[in-house]
């Protein structure tokens, strides 16, 4: 009987990455100037990032903490070091949570059709003719007998999102909205 292949294990060696030897060398002297070069601008140095920093240092070094894990296919055993879980310094975490949350998504959230993201955006230079009055007229607060928002998994209707009423028709917007199609594919292509 032939024994299957695993996967090899490779530990990640976080001290020798440039990010781990610049926080470790530089914090100390960051903290110590922080009151005079950056409170007035950046605020007063908070504990938490104390608390980030310190569990970063210790992210994903043996030393620190680690499980045995053992391969029930062909019982190797290795060591994996505990990590920071953290979401902002530490890389390595922020990936494993980014991953987490599309499989997450992929498999209980969205529905298996094409998706479509919509961005409005207006420039800055514009934002306060357009926001202060032009826009008043297409947004408004929702109503009572407004339909209910479809689920996430159902996609969202670009009207619902400027609070157009149902009857209002395409020329209510400057351009108007442009016209979507389902391809073959399951895709959307819009002009």
């Amino acid at each position: 009987m032939a024994t299957p292949a695993c996967a090899l294990y490779r530990p990640r060696r976080p001290q020798s990455t440039p990010l781990y030897r610049l926080v470790e060398t530089q914090v100390d002297e960051v903290r110590s100037q922080w009151e005079e070069r950056f409170e007035g601008r950046y605020c007063f140095w908070r504990g938490s990032v104390d608390k980030t920093v310190a569990a970063y240092l210790d992210c994903g070094i043996l030393e620190n903490g680690f499980a045995r894990v053992r391969c029930g296919a062909c019982r190797a055993e290795f060591l994996v070091a505990f990590s920071c879980k953290g979401r902002g310094l530490c890389p390595s975490c922020a990936t494993k949570r980014a991953a987490a949350l599309a499989a997450f998504l992929r498999e209980e959230v969205l529905a298996d059709v094409g998706h479509a993201q919509w961005v409005f955006s207006i420039p800055k230079m514009l934002r306060s003719s357009c926001c202060g009055g032009s826009l008043r007229h297409y947004t408004r607060p929702p109503v009572a007998d407004d339909p209910p928002s479809p689920p996430r998994s159902q996609g969202v209707n670009p009207r619902s999102l400027l609070r157009l009423p149902p009857y209002a028709p395409r020329s209510a917007l400057p351009g108007g909205l442009p016209d979507c199609t389902r391809d073959d594919r399951g895709g959307v292509a819009c002009s």
